[in-house]
């Protein structure tokens, strides 16, 4: 297969400082690589130090770009739900594209992704008359009122269905599934966990995909054994989590 070396980018993942960063350069057809700090693969943006700082900035900015367009729209629609459909067609795929592989654990950047859904609310409701920020109803209720969640909550909800599939073989990734351990302890405990999670030594190692997954699976493993379908199963974890 020939390769297009002007398309080909080297990224080295690591915590290291710029002045500590070990770099090599690497040639193709006697042709330099060029060397970048963040790679977009299959639309996630991919950046050195793995905290996906840079993909949420950008889905972030991509989202409230598309929202002025769905306000502007959408501004002598006085109907909320209305507003609600084009928010849910056009805006929240944006937010959620991919979300088990770069689902966020730092608040700013759980807040930055939320805060796109408020302003939303914001508009979807301004006929309520809430003008004043300091007198909003919690977040929570305004999302009920639109029959909504918020999405921490839709991005906990898929990662749980994205385990349920891993470990009931509905999808088939060998490199993962080799890192699920039961626990084979013959002691019944209050607290006995059925997956066995190895220490972290940092919070990247703590909070990575498949960590969070079989935490998830610990929490809520009950729901795994008993749920008779996919869909059974994400109603039993929705109505478990409140967000």
């Amino acid at each position: 297969m020939a390769l297009n070396v002007g398309k080909c980018k080297v990224i080295s993942l690591t915590r290291r400082s710029e002045r500590n960063k070990i770099c090599h350069s690497y040639e193709i057809n006697d042709e330099e690589i060029k060397r970048c700090s963040v790679v977009n693969d299959l639309g996630v943006h991919i950046d050195e130090k793995l905290n996906m700082n840079e993909h949420i900035n950008i889905m972030a900015t991509k989202a409230r770009r598309t929202l002025g367009f769905v306000k502007r729209l959408s501004k002598q629609i006085n109907s909320p739900y209305t507003t609600k459909n084009l928010y849910i067609a056009l805006v929240r795929p944006i937010l959620e594209y991919c979300s088990t592989v770069w689902t966020p654990f730092t608040k700013y950047q759980i807040d930055n992704i939320e805060s796109v859904q408020k302003q939303f609310l914001l508009f979807a409701l301004r006929h309520l008359g809430w003008n004043d920020p300091f007198i909003l109803p919690p977040y929570l209720s305004r999302l009920q009122l639109l029959n909504m969640e918020s999405l921490e909550k839709r991005r906990m909800v898929n990662s749980a269905v994205f385990m349920y599939k891993l470990t009931n073989g509905i999808i088939d990734l060998k490199e993962l599934n080799e890192q699920i351990m039961i626990n084979q302890s013959r002691y019944e405990t209050r607290h006995r966990q059925m997956l066995v999670i190895r220490p972290s030594i940092n919070n990247y190692m703590f909070y990575s995909p498949m960590q969070r997954f079989m935490r998830l699976y610990n929490q809520f493993y009950n729901s795994f054994l008993t749920s008779e379908s996919v869909n059974i199963f994400k109603n039993q974890i929705r109505s478990q989590i409140v967000y």
